[in-house]
């Protein structure tokens, strides 16, 4: 049981009184299964008892799948978000805006003119904007996704997908 739990990415150590409890149940209908044995009203006793214990195990089940703690996945190191970022299309222009921009960041480079840049790229995105390097946008984008894991609901409302 707690590797179906596991296999659902859900924590099994919340769990183990609802386990223990499942065990039983399984163990209680294993040894009321109907015998040929008996007279009509130990057999009617024997049906009634198990169809309790499978009751009780049905409801056991639903209480431990739901609404348990999900195993969380690690957040990414920083230095892994900002390889993403620079794998996408909008690098470039970040980093022409950013130099434009941020003009005594650290590592920055000779800016062009703001009006070459966005003949060339365009309008600034709100990155650029916000976060004068790579590595400080990853780490926004990092407490971002922190909070939107712990209340998924706040994704929802900016029609952000949750992880």
């Amino acid at each position: 049981m707690a590797d179906d739990l596991v296999r659902h990415g859900l924590d099994p150590s919340a769990r183990t009184e609802l386990i223990s409890d499942f065990v039983d149940a399984e163990t209680t209908i294993a040894s009321l299964r109907p015998q040929a044995k008996g007279s009509a009203d130990v057999r009617l006793a024997q049906a009634r008892a198990l169809n309790n214990a499978v009751a009780e195990r049905r409801r056991l089940h639903q209480r431990l799948f739901a609404g348990a703690k999900r195993l969380e996945e690690p957040l990414p190191q920083v230095e892994e978000v900002v390889e993403q970022i620079a794998a996408t299309d909008q690098s470039d222009a970040d980093e022409a805006w950013r130099d434009a921009l941020w003009p005594a960041r650290e590592g920055g480079r000779t800016p062009l003119d703001q009006t070459e840049i966005e003949r060339r790229f365009g309008r600034p995105s709100w990155a650029a904007l916000l976060h004068p390097t790579r590595a400080s946008q990853a780490k926004d984008d990092l407490e971002l996704e922190a909070i939107f894991r712990r209340r998924p609901s706040l994704a929802k409302s900016i029609g952000r997908r949750a992880a």
